[in-house]
């Protein structure tokens, strides 16, 4: 197993919560950048750090569940149908 680098450890120890909320600000940041500059050498290093944030979290979701009730609805028949 490779060793977290420094900034992973940082990262990892927030909740998970947390580390979504960081990956939500990343993506606003990748989306305003890709509509309003197009600067794609601003916007790759936060492509990159979004893409190790799913890397280093997604396994903790995995692991840890949220208990019921608390995440996405089954869409109803009805809602499918619109």
């Amino acid at each position: 197993m490779i060793a977290p680098t420094p900034e992973q450890q940082i990262f990892m120890q927030d909740d998970v919560s947390t580390r979504l909320h960081h990956l939500a600000a990343h993506l606003s940041q990748i989306q305003y950048l890709w509509t309003q500059t197009s600067s794609q050498d601003l916007m790759m290093p936060l492509v990159k750090e979004s893409r190790y944030f799913l890397e280093w979290t997604v396994p903790d979701m995995v692991r840890n569940p949220m208990p019921e009730g608390r995440g996405l609805k089954k869409p109803t028949s009805d809602q499918i149908k619109s």
